[in-house]
This record gives structure tokens, C-alpha cells and sequence, in this order.
């Protein structure tokens, strides 16, 4: 099929990329909106990922690359390195559609960052450190490693609590033991406190911003799924010996069915026809 212009395959690949980017440029927006001019740079630059793969899966798909050919580089180290890179990124947007709905801290906490000024918006320090969360209760009454409702406020006194304390093995199993305790604990018939607070500070952000954020997720993951499956095909039909005379029956074989269907398309439309000599229509005369 690699002689059909929008085959299956193609037409998968332009479908899922398309609605793939919906994760990066709502990633784009939220850094943007947070005034981390960084991070949206990075954002933007993470675009030429997802797009220069399929770009790359694509023309391969319709130019297979044989192993003995011209530039052999494509032909066989950017095909592998094309299909580790969208096996991996399948495995981590897997994982990422999977906290979408088990997470228990929110949005997953993609954190932290490399950059120090995303880490302190929105009270990320807070929201996302399990660690400082059950160090003590943040309000007065409040329960250990409950979130804090006023995270903007809450964040810049509340981080400096975390500095000069040494974390040794018997802090961080005390901490984590408390974190364990409080994620179990149901609120009456509904879903555990910690999955009420990151239902809580999700409800924050707009239903757009969460619709477009779950489609790319799940899209993304559709995507490397399906280029990875691409590229594994074209492994298996180019990176062996006899890959080139294996592609030529199969243009041939395809240029062949091609021209005999074109054929049995004109005689069908010939045949529907009444015959005609000389303006006068010729009729089957009854013997």
C-alpha cells in the first residue's frame, strides 16, 4: 500500500498527531498563563517531538528506506532510533493517561521541574511535596498532610519549614507511613481525603483546559502506539537482504491490480451503455 496516498496507516498517523499536540499546546498555554517565559519556550521546543516523529513515519511509510541503499543513516540508525524513541514515549504517556485517573496529588504533579520558577507557582512546593505536607498540619485543626486550601499565601512560609531539617531513614518512613495513613482514610461514602483535595485544586483550572489536557493524553498515547507499529512493519520489510526485490513485486503486484480494476471499471461503464451507429439506437432484434 505504500503506493496509495492516504492508505489506513497514513491516515491513522495524521489523526492521532493532530489531536496528540492538543497536550503540548495546553502545556504551552498553562505556562504561559503563569508567566514561566522559560518553561514555555521548553514547551514549545517539546513540540518538535511529536511532530517530526509522525513527519518522519510518514515519508518513511511512503518511501521505504532499503537497507542497501542510498543513505544508509535513515535507512537503518534513524528507523531504530525513530521507533525506541516512540516506544518510550508511549510507555510514558501510558503511565501518564493511567494517573490521569488513579493519581492521588494533582494533575500527576509533574514535579519538580528544572526550572525554580515553575516549581514555586501555583504552590506547587505545597501541593505536590508529600513530605512537607505531613510535616505538620498546616491550620490550625486541620488534619496531618491535608491540602491547604490557600496554597498562594500558605507556600512561601511554609516551604522555608522544609529547610535545615535532615531527612534520615526514620523521618522519611515516619512521613511516608503518615502520608500512607492519611490516603487511606475514606470521607464518609465518597473517595479518600487525599483524592478529594486533588479533586479540589483541579477545579480550578477551566473545563476546556481539562478537556484538552485528557484528549491530548490519550491521543498522545494512540499516536506512539501507532507509529511505533508503523515503524516495526517497516523494519521487518526493508532491514533484510532481499527487502528491495520484496518491494517491487509488491509495487508491481499493486501497479498490476490497479491497472485490471481500471480496466473492469471501463467495460462495467461500457457495457451499461446502449449502442448506438449513426444517431439510430441498435436493438437486440426477437429471432
Amino acid at each position: 500500500d505504500f503506493d496509495i496516498e492516504m492508505d489506513y496507516d497514513s491516515t491513522l498517523m495524521v489523526a492521532t498527531v493532530s489531536l496528540a499536540v492538543f497536550f503540548n499546546v495546553n502545556r504551552i498555554f498553562e505556562m504561559e498563563a503563569a508567566r514561566v517565559w522559560k518553561s514555555v519556550l521548553v514547551e514549545a521546543l517539546q513540540l518538535l517531538g511529536p511532530c517530526g516523529l509522525a513527519t518522519f513515519a510518514f515519508y518513511s511509510w511512503k518511501q521505504p528506506p532499503l537497507r542497501d541503499g542510498p543513505g544508509k543513516f535513515r535507512n537503518k540508525y534513524c528507523l531504530w532510533f525513530a521507533f525506541v524513541y516512540a516506544g518510550s514515549m508511549f510507555a510514558i504517556f501510558q503511565t501518564a493517561e493511567d494517573c490521569e485517573t488513579s493519581s492521588d496529588l494533582p494533575q500527576c504533579c509533574s514535579y519538580p521541574g528544572l526550572n525554580a520558577d515553575y516549581n514555586a507557582q501555583r504552590g506547587l512546593q505545597v501541593t505536590c511535596d508529600k513530605e512537607l505536607r505531613c510535616m505538620k498540619p498546616f491550620v490550625e485543626g486541620k488534619q496531618i498532610c491535608a491540602l491547604p486550601h490557600h496554597l498562594e499565601s500558605l507556600a512561601a512560609n511554609i516551604t522555608e519549614q522544609k529547610k535545615g531539617i535532615h531527612f534520615d531513614q526514620d523521618t522519611c518512613r515516619e512521613l511516608k507511613g503518615r502520608w500512607k495513613e492519611y490516603s487511606s482514610i475514606r470521607v464518609g461514602e465518597g473517595n479518600r481525603s487525599a483524592f478529594q483535595d486533588a479533586e479540589h485544586e483541579e477545579e480550578k483550572f477551566s473545563s476546556a483546559f481539562r478537556l484538552f489536557r485528557t484528549v491530548g493524553t490519550a491521543a498522545s498515547v494512540e499516536m506512539y502506539f501507532t507509529i511505533s507499529g508503523v515503524l516495526l512493519k517497516l523494519i521487518f520489510l526493508t532491514q533484510h537482504r532481499k527487502s528491495g526485490i520484496i518491494l517491487e513485486q509488491d509495487q508491481a503486484h499493486h501497479g498490476e491490480m490497479h491497472q485490471r480494476l481500471g480496466e473492469s471499471m471501463i467495460n462495467a461503464s461500457f457495457a451499461d451503455r446502449p449502442l448506438v451507429a449513426s444517431g439510430v439506437e441498435l436493438q437486440q432484434s426477437e429471432a
